[in-house]
């Protein structure tokens, strides 16, 4: 005589992942705690970093993909998020410089470089000056003057790009093309700065064709003022949507967020 046995009940166990992402939480959450309870910070610093390399590598290899194989620029770029992940929110580097001020004093032992990126008023030059080691947007001799003036003697010259307007419809300032090569000989004179080059923040375009147009035309610039007897080497152009057109057209310093961080809120 046979007899039937009920099916067992269906497991109740937790999916593995799900154990395996709990067991990643929590064992990070206890690295933070004792990270800045017992550890010293710049210990810190290196443990996070370590922790970051492995956390970031993916994007590292989407960058070295995008930047068609430039694998030194797409650890610098992985090397200033880790940076940011540390100190704090990416956005301070546009918009939020008072509360940034603090953290780079805090860090200031440290073989950092600053770059300023961002609309810059002339009330913030004194705190420009003396924090940051680079600024992206000198776009009136005002500005170049007052950050001229506010250098600290004791540090190295600040290395300064001019801000150009490269399309009719830009909106996030610039000096116009045509003034251009009289602001560049008035900031080569100032003996606080070190003119590098050229930037460009260009309206938004779908396409690459477009989106390289403005590109050439600061490369262009950059060759003319290099033939009137400047010697500059830096282009920043170029942003998540359109870093490959800028790279394609001499970009040397780009400036990637949005594909890294997401949008902002």
């Amino acid at each position: 005589m046979s007899t039937s046995q009920s099916d067992p009940p269906p497991s109740r166990q937790l999916p593995g992942d799900l154990i395996d992402m709990a067991l990643r939480l929590g064992l990070l959450a206890f690295l933070i705690y004792w990270s800045f309870v017992i550890v010293r910070p710049f210990l810190a610093m290196l443990m996070w970093g370590a922790i970051l390399t492995v956390a970031l590598y993916p994007t590292y290899a989407w960058l070295v993909d995008r930047l068609g194989g430039r694998r030194g620029l797409a650890a610098t770029l992985i090397t200033i998020v880790s940076l940011l992940v540390l100190i704090g929110p990416a956005t301070w580097l546009g918009k939020n410089l008072i509360e940034a001020l603090p953290k780079i004093a805090e860090l200031s032992d440290l073989p950092l470089t600053w770059h300023f990126i961002g609309r810059l008023q002339a009330n913030k030059t004194r705190d420009v000056a003396a924090s940051f080691d680079w600024v992206h947007s000198v776009d009136r001799k005002r500005i170049a003057e007052r950050l001229d003036e506010h250098r600290p003697r004791t540090r190295a010259p600040l290395r300064v790009l001019l801000q150009v307007r490269v399309d009719e419809t830009a909106t996030h300032g610039g000096v116009e093309a045509a003034e251009l090569p009289a602001l560049a000989d008035a900031v080569r004179a100032l003996p606080r700065l070190e003119l590098r080059g050229l930037m460009c923040m260009p309206e938004p375009s779908g396409d690459e064709a477009s989106q390289r147009v403005p590109f050439r035309r600061l490369r262009e610039l950059l060759v003319d003022l290099n033939g009137r007897g400047h010697a500059l080497d830096t282009l920043s152009m170029g942003m998540s949507d359109d870093l490959e057109a800028a790279i394609a057209e001499g970009a040397t310093l780009v400036r990637v967020g949005t594909a890294i961080f997401g949008p902002r809120s």
